[in-house]
């Protein structure tokens, strides 16, 4: 993995893009790979604009939904529904478990979340411990260092991961670790084209909106067929399922 100085501290609505809730079958094609896994109480850390909130609500008992923005936290509130609650807290943060609950969760979902923390480990070791005995995890994050480029930068991404630097962490962490893929090829090589050849002023520049409606619209199945083939060496990103075992 690489760490980046970043030029600020970026969070919320400053690290995405807009068009992200445009991307249903892009965010379809992620739930997947975590849905049947589902149940009891569940934690959603850093539910940006809420993309996944209510499909993950539909699956389980109770939701707990963080975000470190305010603001994000203020919008989505008015539109959760009866099971779900929002917290205003910092994952990466000593009493993050003591604020959320230790040992309160059945299952947690951390969608491109820890490379924006600098200290990941601690934040894994969070996550660890609001986990109970026998729950399990589902993480996805950036992949690879040298897909890192502008778009890392002003998204405030500390790192890009490699499937063996994501292990190491999980493992020092005391998670079993269930599964673990590159994933979306096609985004990949974007993402690569766009760290050399594309310096957007912000990531909701119509040039990148448009990349990301263009991909959803007629990459995705694409991606998905040739993923079978490269989930093992190439992505744009990399996912694990974890377990805590005691």
């Amino acid at each position: 993995m690489v760490r980046a100085m970043k030029k600020e501290t970026s969070f919320g609505t400053a690290t995405m893009s807009s068009a992200l809730p445009e991307a249903q079958n892009y965010h379809r094609w992620i739930f997947s790979l975590f849905a049947e896994r589902l149940q009891g109480r569940v934690l959603e850390i850093g539910m940006g604009y809420g993309q996944y909130t209510h499909w993950i609500a539909d699956r389980c008992n109770e939701l707990i939904v963080v975000d470190i923005d305010s603001v994000l936290i203020k919008n989505i509130q008015g539109s959760l529904p009866p099971n779900a609650q929002a917290v205003l807290a910092d994952f990466s943060a000593t009493g993050f478990p003591g604020c959320i609950g230790e040992t309160a969760f059945s299952f947690v979902v951390c969608l491109n979340v820890l490379e924006h923390i600098e200290d990941d480990h601690a934040a894994m070791g969070n996550l660890y411990r609001v986990l109970e005995p026998g729950g399990g995890a589902f993480i996805l994050v950036p992949a690879h260092t040298f897909l890192y480029g502008e778009m890392d930068r002003m998204a405030g991404h500390w790192r890009r991961y490699s499937l063996t630097a994501f292990n190491q962490l999980a493992e020092a962490c005391g998670f079993e670790i269930e599964a673990a893929e590159y994933f979306n090829p096609v985004g990949g090589i974007g993402w690569w084209l766009n760290a050399r050849l594309h310096k957007p002023r912000t990531l909701s520049d119509r040039s990148v909106n448009s990349q990301i409606i263009i991909f959803d619209r007629y990459m995705v199945a694409i991606s998905r067929f040739f993923n079978r083939f490269s989930r093992n060496w190439f992505g744009q990103s990399a996912w694990m399922i974890l377990r805590r075992l005691r």
